[in-house]
């Protein structure tokens, strides 16, 4: 039994020197090719921003501007006016909203809302790259989003 310990030991190990060996040699020729500048190379402050765009690269960001249902974005809006007292945003114009479901609840920044009242939708002619829209949505905010997470990348943003 403990030889058979000792195999099996001895069998992950050489695996994994072979495994390093076959990174390193991938690794080296990109080493001793590349031209190295040693003043960006030994700054701190460039090896923490490779790594933290490293990591935020993989967390995904709701867009300032997207309305989303089911976690997928289905329009975007402009015009953004926030009635807290009465529980409203008006959207000067919904548009993108080919996939759109009007009768349900969506997301829009951090809240849950639902679509009261509209005075046009349609498709405008004379822009269709904006697909279907919605002129002067009023929308009930219905409650918070249970995770809000702000990109403050886009310039729609709101402050409150």
């Amino acid at each position: 039994m403990y030889d058979l310990y000792q195999i099996t030991i001895k069998l992950i190990l050489t695996i994994f020197v072979v495994m390093v060996i076959m990174v390193a040699s991938v690794t080296l020729p990109k080493i001793w090719l590349a031209n190295i500048d040693l003043s960006q190379l030994l700054n701190p402050l460039n090896f923490v921003k490779h790594i933290a765009d490293t990591y935020t690269k993989t967390i995904p960001l709701y867009q300032e501007d997207g309305i989303y249902q089911n976690g997928k974005l289905v329009a975007q809006v402009s015009g953004i006016t926030v009635d807290k007292a009465h529980q409203k945003i008006l959207f000067k114009e919904i548009y993108k909203a080919d996939t759109l479901d009007r009768e349900a609840e969506f997301e829009f920044q951090k809240w849950r809302l639902m679509l009261s009242s509209d005075k046009f939708s349609g498709f405008d002619t004379s822009q269709p790259q904006k697909g279907t829209t919605i002129q002067e949505a009023l929308c009930e905010i219905r409650g918070t989003r249970r995770i809000f997470i702000s990109s403050m990348r886009h310039k729609h943003c709101i402050h409150e």
